[in-house]
């Protein structure tokens, strides 16, 4: 928005700026990583940012498919099968999740480690996800059916005295944060697609909307801002 706006930004200065992105940055995370998913998630986002900053068609489909390889077997749901999806680097990491069916749909990676992290996994999931909607690639309506249940899951997970079924982390789940997420994936899945999200509209009503003070270091925290009024015909 800066770079296209009248901002004031030089355009010398905005060349140069993504010349020191591309020449210390994108060496780092162009090829993803092989630590837990969120690390890898968030390099695709910042890459999928620096792609249509610096309009290289190239590398932003080189990120979308990378978020089509890493975000599968970052969320499992029962299709997959017995076992979740392995991810394309490294081992997967799913801190001792033993149950993998039906009743576990949504269950992600790192649940089971704590929603803190699973929260910065799944925020850059659906931030890239964003920016590559805005591109023409819909990569929400290409797995809805990942995206829905995490969101149930994870919120209801979320919710004030939430008791996790024993199926889920053996009912043992750190909440050691919440952050002012999940505005963007329910605005992709309610407001564009139609799907009917009552735990994650309640969590949002009850910790994320009425939050007057998000106190967040990370990308999250003008989520409600940008994409949290009712929008039933949005684009």
């Amino acid at each position: 928005l800066i770079k296209h706006s009248d901002a004031g930004w030089p355009p010398e200065e905005a060349l140069a700026f993504e010349e020191m992105l591309y020449r210390t940055s994108l060496p780092l995370m162009y090829n993803g990583s092989d630590r837990v998913g969120n690390w890898e998630l968030s390099q695709i986002e910042a890459m999928m940012g620096l792609a249509v900053l610096s309009d290289n068609v190239t590398l932003f489909n080189h990120t979308v498919k990378m978020w089509i390889r890493r975000f599968p077997s970052y969320v499992y749901i029962s299709s997959d099968g017995p076992k979740p999806i392995n991810p394309p680097l490294g081992p997967p990491m799913w801190y001792n999740q033993s149950v993998f069916n039906a009743s576990v749909d949504g269950i992600c990676e790192e649940t089971c480690r704590d929603l803190g992290h699973t929260q910065y996994g799944l925020a850059s999931a659906f931030n890239a996800a964003e920016t590559a909607h805005i591109q023409g690639v819909d990569l929400f309506a290409q797995f809805q059916d990942r995206i829905v249940p995490t969101l149930e899951l994870h919120s209801q997970l979320l919710l004030p005295h939430a008791r996790p079924s024993p199926l889920i982390c053996h009912g043992n789940v750190t909440v050691n944060e919440e952050d002012p997420t999940f505005e963007i994936g329910y605005n992709a899945m309610v407001n564009r697609l139609g799907h009917s999200l009552p735990m994650t509209l309640l969590h949002l009503q009850t910790s994320v909307r009425t939050n007057p003070n998000p106190l967040t270091h990370f990308m999250v925290v003008y989520e409600t801002l940008t994409h949290g009024a009712p929008c039933p015909k949005c684009p």
